[in-house]
């Protein structure tokens, strides 16, 4: 079985290496900036099974792509790795014989040479996990399949991005503040690393939950008070919209219906 891969971003690369480190046949890749519609053709014609590994706004011109080479695709698979796109872009394809499939790789791929424990521990949610030639890779890595749904992938990865991607902007947040008292984003970010390490040590280990510590935990209403005097604006609205949020988790009470109050009249405060 070869597997074909279009698209060498990071996630095609990390993918590409982790699959042949796995004993897999990687046939190789087409990047349409530096080759040719003969050389996709080719690719295609010696492949089994090909991943789409582009951003998501270049998998409907990529299938366009194919549909268009007159290619005979019965006994061939295709599917794209994007999280947000559901299997139903490639219906094309499928229309003309192919198996197809989406399977998102739930990881960060922040370069392209990504560590390989990492690859190994990353978990991937697929649409038709049934496909036959991508039975065979994961039968050949180590890695949980989880199937999803098409009208789940967009909470799936709305999930994913809160906790890859707008946490950055919430770290952004908190250094901004440190910025403020005269210390700056390097040396705020090397007093704190020890507090993030053991946050999220703790979170991993534990769940939200059991992980929450401060304030909020401690039912301090009158801390939160300050915390919402300092802020102003769009950051007073995160503040308050965060701890609303994050007060689920702490058992509920007098003092938690308090903090509540004050939070809630903290929109018409600001």
């Amino acid at each position: 079985m070869k597997i074909a891969f279009i698209g060498a971003g990071k996630v095609g690369t990390n993918l590409a290496r982790y699959f042949a480190e796995g004993g897999l046949d990687i046939s190789g890749f087409f990047v349409r900036k530096n080759q040719s519609t003969d050389d996709l053709r080719d690719l295609l014609a010696a492949s089994d099974i090909v991943f789409i590994t582009v951003n998501d706004d270049s998998v409907g011109p990529v299938v366009k792509r194919i549909s268009g080479l007159g290619l005979p695709l019965a006994g061939k698979s295709f599917g794209h790795t994007c999280g947000s796109l559901s299997v139903a872009v490639l219906k094309p394809l499928e229309d003309l014989g192919a198996s197809v499939f989406a399977c998102h790789p739930l990881q960060t791929f922040s370069s392209r040479a990504v560590e390989d424990e990492l690859l190994k521990e990353m978990h991937f949610f697929v649409e038709n996990p049934q496909d036959p030639h991508l039975k065979r890779i994961f039968d050949r890595i180590p890695n949980p399949l989880h199937e999803i749904k098409s009208e789940d992938k967009i909470k799936y990865h709305l999930g994913a991005s809160i906790m890859a991607n707008l946490t950055m902007g919430l770290m952004d947040f908190a250094f901004d503040l440190i910025e403020e008292i005269g210390v700056d984003k390097e040396s705020g970010f090397q007093a704190f690393k020890p507090l993030l390490k053991g946050t999220c040590t703790h979170l991993l280990e534990e769940g939200p939950e059991k992980a929450l510590t401060g304030p909020l935990k401690r039912r301090d209403r009158d801390t939160i008070e300050k915390h919402l005097a300092v802020l102003k604006s769009e950051d007073r609205e995160l503040y308050r919209l965060l701890a609303l949020k994050t007060l689920n988790l702490v058992e509920p009470g007098p003092d938690t219906i308090k903090i509540k109050k004050l939070l809630k009249e903290g929109a018409n405060n600001g």
